[in-house]
C-alpha cells in the first residue's frame, strides 16, 4: 500500500511540477553573438558572464532552461544576437528548449563537442544551420522555412542531424550540404511547394524516410569523388514537376534509391528517373525443405537495371558466406521466379544480395531451416484434378511472418510451377493455387510457411 501510495504522491508532484513549467515559460535574448561550450558558461556561473536577458520578469530564472524560448535577435535590436554556438551537450541543461529565429540571417551552429534536442519555429528569415562533425542535433517536430526574400535558406552538414517530422519549404529555395562524415535524416517527407532552387550536395547520407516531392527547379549532387560518393535513400517516391526544364540535373557518382519516380515522357520533357535506383520489388523469398536438399523460391513483380542475385548462408545469422550467384533479368515489368537448390544443405539461414548494375546492393530474407511447427497443417480440394484448374487450399496455424506458396513438382521431383497461396496470412485461412498446363499423371504440391511444409497428391486422368 505505501509503494502504491508513493507511486500516486511521485506521479502527481511530476505532473504538477510539469505544469508549472509550461506556464512558467520564459523567453530570453542572446545578448552579443556567443558561444557556449559549457554548462557554466550557459548559466554563467564560475567567473562567466551573463549572456541572457529576459523578455520579461515572469519568473526569476537568470539563463534558459526547462521550455524556455531562446530569441535570435529582435527587430530594431541591434545588442541582440543573432548567432547560437553550441560546442557541448545542452541535453544537461534541457531538451525541451525551442529556438524562435526573427532575424534575417539567423544562424544556429553545432561545433564538434556540440549536442541539442530543440524546436526550431521560423518566419521570413534566411535561416542558417551549421554541424560539425561528431555533433548531433534533433530538431522537434516539423521544420517549416518560409523566406520572403533574400537568398536560400541553407543546411550544412557534417554530423548527425535528425528532424522528427516534415521538412517543408514555402516560397523559398534551399541549399543542403551534407558533407562526408555528416547524416540528414527527415523522418517524414521533403515538400517543396514553391519558391526558389532547391540544391542538394551529399558527400555522406540523406535519408527521407517518406517522399521527395519538388515543385520548382532542383539540382542534386551525390559528389563526384573528391571527399566520396554519397548516399539518398528516399523511402517513399521521388515526384517533380514534368516541365522540360534544363535547370534541373541530377549529376554525381553516388546512388539514389527511391520507391518510385515520376516518369516525364512528353516530347521535350526530361526523365530523371533513369539516374535513380529504383529497387527490385520482391513479391517473396521463401525455403522449402526437399529429399534433394533446402529449396530456395523467390519471385519479383518488375526489376530496374538489376545485375544479379548472390544466395548466402549462415549457420548463426551473423556470418555470411555467397554459395551461388543467379543472373537477374535486368529491366522486367512482369512476374519472374527463380529458384536455387542448396543440395548438401550448407547452413540453416538463408538471404538474398540484390546487385543493380551500378554495384549497389540490397538484402531480403532471412529464410530458417531451424526447427518446424507440427500444428501446422493443409487440405487441398479436389485432388482429381484437370488442367488449368484453380484449386482451393485450406491453411491452419500459419506462421503470420511468411506468406503461404504453393509449389508444384512431378514425380521425377521436377519443379513445374510456384505461386503464392496467402499473402497475409491470419493464422487460418483458404487461398487458391492456380494449375499449369499438365499430362495426365501424378503430381506433388507442396504448401510451405516459412519452414513447415505440407505435400498433397494430385491425379491428372
Amino acid at each position: 500500500m505505501n509503494r502504491i501510495l508513493t507511486r500516486h504522491f511521485l506521479g502527481t508532484f511530476l505532473l504538477i511540477l510539469f505544469t508549472n513549467l509550461c506556464i512558467a515559460q520564459e523567453k530570453f535574448y542572446l545578448l552579443g553573438n556567443n558561444a557556449f561550450n559549457s554548462v557554466e558558461e550557459w548559466k554563467g556561473e564560475n567567473g562567466n558572464s551573463l549572456r541572457w536577458q529576459k523578455a520579461t520578469n515572469t519568473t526569476t530564472r537568470t539563463f534558459p532552461e526547462g521550455n524556455d524560448i531562446i530569441v535570435l535577435s529582435s527587430s530594431g535590436e541591434a545588442k541582440f544576437g543573432s548567432k547560437l554556438n553550441i560546442n557541448f551537450d545542452l541535453n544537461q541543461i534541457s531538451s525541451l528548449l525551442e529556438v524562435d529565429f526573427k532575424k534575417y540571417d539567423a544562424t544556429l551552429y553545432l561545433g564538434k563537442s556540440g549536442k541539442a534536442n530543440l524546436k526550431l519555429t521560423t518566419n521570413n528569415i534566411h535561416l542558417k544551420i551549421t554541424t560539425e562533425e561528431n555533433s548531433s542535433l534533433i530538431i522537434r517536430d516539423e521544420l517549416n522555412l518560409s523566406q520572403g526574400t533574400g537568398g536560400n535558406d541553407e543546411l550544412d552538414i557534417s554530423g548527425y542531424v535528425f528532424i522528427q517530422k516534415q521538412l517543408v519549404l514555402k516560397n523559398s529555395g534551399i541549399n543542403i550540404y551534407v558533407r562526408e562524415a555528416g547524416h540528414l535524416e527527415i523522418n517524414s517527407f521533403f515538400e517543396s511547394e514553391n519558391g526558389g532552387k532547391i540544391y542538394i550536395m551529399v558527400c555522406g547520407k540523406l535519408t527521407i524516410d517518406s517522399d521527395l516531392s519538388i515543385k520548382g527547379q532542383f539540382e542534386i549532387n551525390t559528389c563526384d569523388g573528391t571527399e566520396s560518393c554519397g548516399e539518398i535513400n528516399i523511402g517513399g517516391d521521388f515526384n517533380y514537376k514534368c516541365d522540360g526544364s534544363e535547370n534541373n540535373s541530377i549529376t554525381g557518382c553516388g546512388n539514389i534509391n527511391a520507391g518510385t519516380c515520376t516518369e516525364c515522357v512528353s516530347h521535350g520533357q526530361i526523365n530523371f528517373c533513369d539516374d535513380l535506383d529504383l529497387p527490385v520489388e520482391l513479391v517473396y523469398f521463401k525455403g522449402q525443405k526437399t529429399v534433394n536438399g533446402h529449396l530456395l523460391l523467390w519471385e519479383t513483380a518488375s526489376e530496374l537495371n538489376s545485375s544479379h542475385f548472390d544466395v548466402e548462408v549462415s549457420s548463426d545469422r551473423m556470418n555470411w558466406e555467397k554459395i551461388s550467384t543467379i543472373q537477374a533479368a535486368g529491366n522486367s515489368n512482369v512476374t519472374l521466379k527463380y529458384q536455387y537448390l542448396d543440395a548438401i544443405e550448407s547452413g540453416l539461414y538463408y538471404r538474398l544480395a540484390q546487385y543493380d548494375l551500378d554495384g549497389a546492393v540490397e538484402y531480403f530474407g532471412i529464410v530458417s531451416f531451424n526447427g518446424n511447427n507440427t500444428d501446422f497443417s493443409v487440405t487441398v480440394y479436389p485432388t482429381k484434378i484437370t488442367n488449368d484448374q484453380q484449386l482451393k487450399v485450406e491453411v491452419q496455424n500459419a506462421n503470420e511472418t511468411y506468406p503461404v506458396v504453393g509449389v508444384l513438382y512431378n514425380t521425377n521431383g521436377v519443379l513445374l510451377s510456384h505461386d503464392i497461396i496467402v499473402e497475409q496470412p491470419s493464422g487460418s485461412d483458404i487461398g487458391t493455387f492456380t494449375l499449369p498446363p499438365l499430362q495426365s499423371g501424378m503430381f506433388i504440391l507442396k504448401v510451405s510457411n516459412g519452414i513447415n511444409t505440407e505435400a498433397v497428391k494430385l491425379i491428372l486422368e
